[in-house]
């Protein structure tokens, strides 16, 4: 492997144990490949490696057992399938993401386009040390978020407006007891609310009876 720009030190060239031997780590933004990127990864590790693809906590791609001679033509077929190695050591690393509002029917903010941004932002740049970032579409926190240096969860912050039909369906969903309807209209209690939105959701006249603050709109990716 030419290594004159440190692609070892500082990509996804992982020595092995056994001499020799390397494990290259692919990157991925948040965890999206198409079918032809993972066929063609799994066909790369029957030509190069053991035939087995891992994949790390990261939501990246490792393809195991690569004899070091062949680094240079494994690098050049990965290149080719749109795809990059991840980085490594002191630098800000793969953004992590839940499937958020996409797919998932608790998600509040589109985790997918964001981490798509950061990742041509951010990733790579050089840090004191290891920098990790994850991002949750909802206070569920699938991505774990808080155990990552940079973590980031949608939240659905709700006001009370006029149309209450006292039906009391929010108070009865919310299991942090944040809301109770009071004199025809609901009251949240923001110190207790999470911003799962699950009154949002619930709400048989949501339309007229919960609005999103306009203090929080902007911090709500979309």
């Amino acid at each position: 492997m030419n290594d004159k720009h440190g692609l070892i030190e500082q990509h996804g060239y992982i020595k092995q144990q056994q001499d020799g031997l390397y494990a290259i780590r692919v990157r991925t933004i948040a965890g999206n490949l198409t079918s032809f990127q993972l066929h063609n990864l799994a066909d790369l590790s029957d030509r190069y490696g053991n035939g087995q693809v891992h994949i790390t906590t990261r939501q990246s791609v490792e393809l195991h057992w690569i004899p070091e001679k062949k680094l240079d033509s494994i690098f050049q077929e990965i290149n080719e399938l749109g795809l990059l190695l991840a980085v490594r050591g002191p630098r800000i690393l793969t953004v992590i993401a839940c499937p958020g509002i996409r797919l998932c029917k608790k998600g509040i903010c589109n985790t997918k386009n964001l981490a798509t941004q950061l990742d041509a932002l951010m990733v790579g740049r050089s840090q004191p040390s290891k920098t990790k970032i994850a991002l949750s579409g909802c206070p569920n926190s699938c991505a774990k978020p808080q155990i990552n240096d940079i973590g980031l969860h949608g939240v659905i912050v709700p006001t009370a407006d006029s149309g209450c039909i006292e039906c009391k369906t929010c108070e009865k969903v919310c299991k942090f007891k944040a809301v109770s309807v009071q004199n025809g209209k609901p009251h949240i209690a923001v110190e207790k609310c999470i911003g799962c939105g699950l009154c949002v959701r619930i709400c048989p006249n949501c339309q007229h009876q919960f609005q999103f603050p306009q203090s929080h709109q902007s911090k709500i990716p979309q």
